[in-house]
């Protein structure tokens, strides 16, 4: 079956704060068994994910990404992703 792509999900990344990041989160993700393409946007700090759904489940791109000092928000509601959001925006503002 390969790396064929049956599911296409945008997920909010945490933990980002450069281009670089945005790299290595995509790096890591694009090495995920299962995952055919991941696209980091890091002005809007998140990622589009295509991967095989029998091969990999959002909770396995959690975890690479958390392996990689960030954190991926597979399971939150847009309520969520604006507080995580506003609580990095205070700690980078200090």
């Amino acid at each position: 079956m390969g790396k064929e792509a049956k599911k296409k999900d945008i997920f909010p990344v945490v933990g980002m704060s450069c281009v670089s990041c945005a790299a290595r989160v995509g790096k890591v993700l694009n090495a995920v068994p299962g995952v055919s393409r991941a696209d980091v946007n890091f002005a809007s700090a998140t990622v589009r994910v295509s991967y095989n759904p029998d091969e990999c489940r959002p909770s396995d791109l959690k975890s690479a990404v958390r392996s990689a000092g960030y954190d991926l928000l597979t399971d939150a509601s847009t309520e969520v992703v604006e507080q995580t959001k506003a609580k990095e925006y205070a700690e980078l503002k200090r």
